[in-house]
């Protein structure tokens, strides 16, 4: 008896110390449903990060290159990956058989069920990703965002279709009215290319390309030989360069291709969104699940052509939609750097984006244009007075006045995507002008400082995106701003 006592006590103290609380269970469960084995990375904050929370060989993955794929599982890859070392400046290549410097092509098949992915870069970055590649769990981050990665609408009634446009071929035109904030499409890429290239040989680099669309399902590769391309280059790499966004991954640069957003320059371009410096439609992209949304920036009325605008020069750090430069200087850029020149209405016939009446007289045209290039120029001046400004002499009335003005630029020019970054800016400059003050005069400034702060947060977690790395940076911002207002107050 007494033996069995002793059994049963050891029983129950084995299973106290070995029984989850309510609290732990709960985790478990929601551990679970993620499809975690016996070995969890446990986190006290489940929506506290970028990164769902994941099995310990997933997010500890190692880097896979040609070599080492040999002897190991590439998962979550679903082909065994092809490298090509760096060139060094004497045009040898570097010496075989180590993964640091080489450049290799990736692929999917199937990415969280849906198309294909081929991914062109370092094994480092295609390591810093290949943890969230099957995650199919992306509810912490819409419980973030607040609305789901899908359309506003149901597939059987989407509010646009494909009509011809005079002069474009085709476009997609509103057939319904659409609102302001509406999602019209979501996207994940079929093909990501690293955009610094120069370390590596050019031949090289075209035969991982040709890898990359090979590998790719025979329906993705159909979708990708469709889009316009000048002809100019090697199909691949002419699509690329014709057809993509500008993302990040991992966060390093890459040219990201989206078949179903990808942008139409020419008239040789079908099924697709035409583009406009001034668009109605705005990119977001999430560097956490790769999609890619197209988003109302304004109300939309039947019959009116939908209109994004993705490739500009870096003006600012990270994916943007609009540009600051004047029209003119637009289609330089553009037709140096992607070969087509602009004939969207602000830079053909401004008259209509610049809220003038009547196009038919050129004079008005170019009396517009120039209307629409002194506004955009406008907010340059505005941000090189206050910096030029003599600290101890910005007040927060000039401030006030300045976020004023551009406001109405912003407006008037639909610049509202790149709000969020002169607000970040204007901060800045009056952080710099009371750095090294007295606190008596200081305390208003670092203030408004901190409220443009938190109004750039909001811009860019809608305009960006939650797990942008514009709006980390700004939320850094932000944070470093409340702890001065707290440390003067």
């Amino acid at each position: 008896m007494v033996d069995l006592i002793s059994v049963g006590l050891l029983l129950v103290i084995l299973l106290v110390i070995i029984s989850p609380t309510a609290e732990g269970a709960d985790f478990g469960d929601f551990y679970d449903k993620l499809g975690g084995g016996q070995d969890r990375v446990e986190s006290s904050n489940r929506l506290g990060g970028f990164l769902s929370v994941l099995p310990d060989s997933q997010t500890c993955a190692v880097l896979l290159d040609d070599e080492n794929a040999k002897h190991k599982e590439w998962t979550p890859w679903s082909f065994p990956p092809v490298c090509i070392p760096p060139e060094d400046e004497s045009g040898d290549l570097s010496t075989p058989g180590s993964s640091a410097g080489k450049l290799c092509t990736y692929t999917v098949f199937s990415l969280r069920g849906g198309a294909g992915m081929s991914l062109v870069t370092t094994p480092e970055v295609a390591s810093s990703i290949a943890a969230t590649l099957q995650d199919p769990d992306i509810t912490w981050l819409e419980r973030e965002r607040g609305i789901p990665f899908a359309p506003s609408f149901p597939p059987a009634h989407l509010p646009y279709e494909l009509r011809s446009i005079p002069g474009k071929g085709t476009g997609v035109v509103a057939t319904a009215p659409i609102s302001k904030g509406q999602v019209l499409m979501v996207e994940t890429p079929i093909l990501l290319e690293l955009a610094d290239l120069g370390p590596w040989n050019i031949r090289g680099i075209f035969e991982l390309l040709q890898h990359a669309a090979v590998r790719l399902p025979k329906a993705d590769r159909g979708r990708m030989l469709n889009l316009t391309r000048t002809g100019k280059a090697y199909i691949v790499q002419d699509v690329m360069k014709t057809n993509s966004f500008q993302v990040t991954v991992g966060g390093v640069h890459h040219s990201g291709l989206y078949p179903d957003i990808a942008v139409c320059w020419s008239f040789a371009c079908c099924a697709r969104i035409n583009h406009a410096c001034s668009p109605n439609c705005f990119t977001r992209y999430s560097p956490t699940t790769l999609a890619m949304e197209v988003v109302a920036y304004i109300d939309i009325q039947p019959g009116d052509e939908l209109s994004v605008s993705c490739k500009w020069p870096p003006l600012f750090p990270i994916h943007h939609q609009t540009p600051l430069d004047p029209p003119h200087n637009r289609q330089d850029i553009l037709l140096q750097n992607w070969g087509f020149t602009c004939s969207c209405s602000l830079c053909n016939n401004p008259a209509a984006a610049a809220g003038a009446e009547g196009s038919g007289d050129r004079d008005a045209v170019w009396a517009a244009r120039k209307i629409s290039d002194r506004r955009r120029a406008r907010i340059g001046d505005i941000l090189q007075n206050l910096g030029n400004t003599a600290p101890g002499k910005l007040t927060v009335q000039a401030v006030e006045n300045a976020v004023a003005e551009i406001e109405d630029v912003a407006d008037k020019e639909r610049l509202h995507s790149q709000v969020g970054d002169l607000y970040g800016m204007i901060a800045d400059v009056c952080v710099e002008k009371v750095l090294g003050e007295s606190e008596g005069g200081t305390a208003e400034l670092i203030e408004l400082a901190r409220k443009l702060a938190k109004k750039s947060v909001r811009k860019k977690r809608y305009y960006a995106g939650v797990d942008n790395e514009r709006t980390a940076i700004a939320l850094e911002k932000l944070e470093r701003l409340e702890k001065m207002v707290t440390e003067r107050s």
